[in-house]
């Protein structure tokens, strides 16, 4: 409750915001945690390009399909 006092002291202003507090405390942004998450994603990410790098590599295709593969090793290529 709000005294007298404190009423007069907001200029007898009853807005509920200027007696009740809502705001809420964000959590803490854990950046190292986050850092570290980053940087296993990027480490499983090319594991992943690489096992499809070999994948696509072993495929048997045929000359019409020649394109395409090449196309696919360009974007899995290990040596950029």
């Amino acid at each position: 409750m709000a005294s007298f006092e404190e009423i007069k002291e907001n200029e007898f202003n009853l807005n509920i915001p200027r007696y009740v507090d809502t705001f809420e405390e964000e959590e803490a942004v854990d950046m190292g945690a986050i850092g570290a998450s980053i940087k296993d994603i990027r480490k499983e990410k090319a594991v992943l390009e690489s096992n499809l790098y070999d994948m696509i590599s072993s495929l048997q295709y045929s000359e019409e399909n020649a394109e395409w593969i090449k196309g696919a090793l360009e974007v899995f290529n290990r040596e950029k």
